[in-house]
């Protein structure tokens, strides 16, 4: 049988994306690798703008025991996330809903909050409706995602984007109206000693000491940092 053209293959799932608008991308695999490190046991996860699913099955790789829900405005998107989930190996731990996260009711709480938002608010629109509204503030505001998050979030919880640094600069006034608190953040450069290129932060409810960490990507040669390399090794083949 052939390859599928649109498919990637990570260790113990694999990402079809062929009506996906956004594909698989370093973004997604930096905040499925790294959000919640510091808690032990989360039961249940919010996957916001779940895409092709990457992150929602990341995190139900890393976390074998929580049940994880990713939601997606676009139609293409959650149907194809649905059909990545329904292959990967923890299917029944992982539910994938179409439907606006602003407008959806949501019962309970999570443990871990997580999204990959558009971000792109002042640049130009593609002509590729999907793409742009994937990549765009048009369907999802990000004051408006932060200010709904502290109803959903577990005290002991944590909420965690990945963002450009000046859009991640925005979110984090945002969340300090909502009284989220920091609690770690990671600056990723593309090399060693280069400007910052992305953000991860993430809040807690709960009053602490917040850390700070850099990553670097690739080194001069272009291969995966070792740092990079250890995040990711349990995904990347």
């Amino acid at each position: 049988m052939a390859r599928r053209k649109h498919l990637f293959q990570f260790r113990q799932f694999e990402i079809i994306q062929e009506q996906t608008s956004m594909k698989v991308g370093t973004d997604g695999v930096l905040l499925g690798a790294w959000a919640g490190s510091e808690l032990s046991a989360p039961g249940c996860i919010l996957d916001i703008g779940t895409g092709t699913g990457l992150v929602a099955l990341m995190l139900a790789q890393r976390f074998p025991f929580a049940e994880i829900i990713g939601v997606d405005i676009q139609e293409a998107a959650a149907t194809e996330a649905g059909l990545n989930a329904s292959n990967a190996p923890f299917s029944g731990r992982v539910k994938i809903i179409h439907a606006d996260f602003l407008d959806m009711p949501l019962s309970g709480t999570f443990d871990l909050i997580v999204s990959n938002p558009p971000y792109f608010s002042n640049s130009l629109l593609s002509g590729n409706q999907a793409r742009d509204i994937s990549r765009h503030q048009n369907s999802l505001d990000i004051g408006d995602l932060i200010r709904k998050i502290p109803d959903l979030l577990a005290e002991t919880g944590r909420f965690v984007l990945i963002l450009p640094p000046d859009i991640m600069a925005k979110a984090e006034q945002f969340a300090r109206l909502s009284g989220l608190i920091p609690a770690r953040k990671c600056l990723v450069s593309s090399k060693e000693n280069e400007l910052c290129v992305r953000v991860m932060q993430e809040w807690s409810k709960v009053e602490m000491t917040p850390t700070e960490e850099t990553l670097f990507l690739y080194q001069a040669d272009n291969r995966r940092s070792s740092t990079y390399h250890d995040l990711t090794k349990d995904f990347y083949l």
